[in-house]
Protein backbone atom coordinates (compact mmCIF):
# COMPACT_ATOMS: atom_id res chain seq x y z
CA UNK A 1 0.00 0.00 0.00
CA UNK A 2 2.82 2.21 0.64
CA UNK A 3 4.07 2.26 -2.99
CA UNK A 4 0.60 2.92 -3.82
CA UNK A 5 0.17 6.09 -2.18
CA UNK A 6 4.07 7.35 -2.98
CA UNK A 7 2.57 7.39 -6.74
CA UNK A 8 -0.43 9.25 -5.99
CA UNK A 9 -1.29 12.78 -6.93
CA UNK A 10 -2.72 13.57 -3.49
CA UNK A 11 -0.34 11.85 -0.95
CA UNK A 12 -0.72 15.26 1.22
CA UNK A 13 -3.84 15.43 1.03
CA UNK A 14 -5.00 12.28 1.33
CA UNK A 15 -6.72 12.33 4.59
CA UNK A 16 -8.79 15.40 3.77
CA UNK A 17 -10.15 13.72 1.10
CA UNK A 18 -11.48 10.85 2.85
CA UNK A 19 -12.94 13.38 5.40
CA UNK A 20 -14.51 15.11 2.79
CA UNK A 21 -15.69 12.23 0.95
CA UNK A 22 -17.18 10.91 4.15
CA UNK A 23 -19.13 14.14 4.93
CA UNK A 24 -20.87 14.01 1.82
CA UNK A 25 -24.53 14.23 1.78
CA UNK A 26 -26.44 11.88 -0.59
CA UNK A 27 -29.54 9.96 -0.74
CA UNK A 28 -29.58 6.86 1.91
CA UNK A 29 -29.21 3.11 -0.61
CA UNK A 30 -29.09 1.04 2.00
CA UNK A 31 -32.56 -0.31 1.63
CA UNK A 32 -31.61 -0.93 -2.45
CA UNK A 33 -28.67 -2.47 -1.91
CA UNK A 34 -30.36 -5.09 0.79
CA UNK A 35 -33.20 -5.39 -1.62
CA UNK A 36 -31.13 -5.63 -5.15
CA UNK A 37 -28.93 -8.56 -3.16
CA UNK A 38 -31.05 -9.92 -0.92
CA UNK A 39 -34.44 -9.80 -3.50
CA UNK A 40 -33.08 -12.95 -5.72
CA UNK A 41 -31.68 -14.90 -2.77
CA UNK A 42 -35.31 -14.94 -0.92
CA UNK A 43 -37.22 -15.63 -4.29
CA UNK A 44 -34.55 -18.53 -5.08
CA UNK A 45 -34.89 -20.40 -1.38
CA UNK A 46 -38.52 -19.47 -0.99
CA UNK A 47 -39.50 -21.25 -5.04
CA UNK A 48 -36.44 -24.34 -3.77
CA UNK A 49 -38.71 -25.10 -0.77
CA UNK A 50 -41.70 -25.02 -2.72
CA UNK A 51 -40.74 -26.72 -5.51
CA UNK A 52 -39.13 -29.07 -3.39
CA UNK A 53 -42.57 -30.46 -1.42
CA UNK A 54 -44.22 -29.99 -4.80
CA UNK A 55 -42.25 -32.27 -7.37
CA UNK A 56 -41.54 -34.91 -4.75
CA UNK A 57 -45.17 -35.93 -5.10
CA UNK A 58 -44.87 -35.67 -9.09
CA UNK A 59 -41.75 -37.28 -9.48
CA UNK A 60 -39.79 -40.16 -8.14
CA UNK A 61 -36.50 -39.72 -9.50
CA UNK A 62 -34.81 -37.83 -6.26
CA UNK A 63 -32.21 -36.71 -8.48
CA UNK A 64 -34.11 -35.72 -11.46
CA UNK A 65 -36.36 -33.81 -8.52
CA UNK A 66 -33.66 -32.09 -7.54
CA UNK A 67 -32.15 -31.10 -10.76
CA UNK A 68 -35.51 -29.62 -11.83
CA UNK A 69 -35.85 -27.81 -7.86
CA UNK A 70 -32.55 -26.27 -8.47
CA UNK A 71 -32.90 -25.18 -12.55
CA UNK A 72 -36.69 -23.94 -11.54
CA UNK A 73 -35.23 -22.20 -8.63
CA UNK A 74 -32.24 -20.56 -10.10
CA UNK A 75 -34.65 -19.02 -13.23
CA UNK A 76 -36.78 -17.48 -10.84
CA UNK A 77 -33.66 -16.14 -8.87
CA UNK A 78 -32.59 -15.09 -12.18
CA UNK A 79 -35.68 -13.51 -13.67
CA UNK A 80 -35.91 -11.37 -9.80
CA UNK A 81 -31.86 -10.31 -10.68
CA UNK A 82 -33.18 -9.01 -14.36
CA UNK A 83 -36.49 -7.18 -12.60
CA UNK A 84 -34.70 -5.48 -10.07
CA UNK A 85 -31.49 -4.29 -12.86
CA UNK A 86 -34.82 -2.91 -15.06
CA UNK A 87 -36.10 -1.49 -11.88
CA UNK A 88 -32.82 0.36 -10.68
CA UNK A 89 -33.01 3.51 -13.82
CA UNK A 90 -36.91 4.01 -11.94
CA UNK A 91 -34.99 4.32 -8.91
CA UNK A 92 -32.64 6.96 -10.17
CA UNK A 93 -35.24 8.78 -11.31
CA UNK A 94 -37.24 9.01 -8.33
CA UNK A 95 -34.49 9.96 -6.42
CA UNK A 96 -32.68 12.31 -8.67
CA UNK A 97 -36.27 14.07 -8.32
CA UNK A 98 -35.38 15.05 -4.77
CA UNK A 99 -33.78 18.49 -4.17
CA UNK A 100 -31.28 17.07 -1.93
CA UNK A 101 -30.00 14.54 -4.41
CA UNK A 102 -29.49 16.74 -7.24
CA UNK A 103 -25.68 16.74 -6.24
CA UNK A 104 -25.10 12.88 -7.44
CA UNK A 105 -27.34 13.32 -10.66
CA UNK A 106 -26.79 13.13 -13.89
CA UNK A 107 -27.49 16.70 -15.13
CA UNK A 108 -29.51 16.94 -19.10
CA UNK A 109 -29.88 20.54 -19.12
CA UNK A 110 -30.79 21.61 -22.81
Amino acid sequence: MDNVCRRCSLQRDCQSVYQALGNTQGPSVVWKSFFIFLAPLIVFAAAAAFLDNWLKIRITHASVCTALVFLISATAGMLTSVAVWLAMPAWTHRSCSRKEANVFCKKTDI
